[in-house]
């Protein structure tokens, strides 16, 4: 993979998650939505700014350790593979958004 690619991979993903995070956020301090990941929840209820801060660290550091050995096929479906994922989240996420502002 180039290593433009790859940047531009991580660097989507990073934005993906930080949306994720925010989104989640959001969406179970205003509108009463749960967590349902149970270490997540844990976290969250410890405070927001907590949940973020550690979301986007461990975001970042596994991300990182994908684009520096995206040259490296397992790395390389990694990275893809945590995009797509994210992507369909995000479209989740935006769908959700929709139907509550619909509302």
């Amino acid at each position: 993979m180039k290593k433009r690619t790859a940047l531009t991979l991580y660097l989507t993903f990073n934005f993906c998650n930080l949306f994720d995070a925010i989104s989640t956020v959001i969406a179970t301090s205003e509108f009463g939505a749960i967590e349902l990941n149970p270490v997540a929840n844990y976290v969250l209820q410890i405070s927001p700014v907590l949940f973020i801060a550690l979301k986007l660290l461990i975001g970042f550091g596994c991300g990182y350790m994908l684009y520096k050995y995206a040259y490296k096929g397992i790395a390389k479906f990694g990275l893809i593979t945590a995009n797509v994922m994210y992507g369909l989240l995000v479209l989740w996420h935006c769908f959700v958004w929709y139907l509550i502002f619909q509302m």
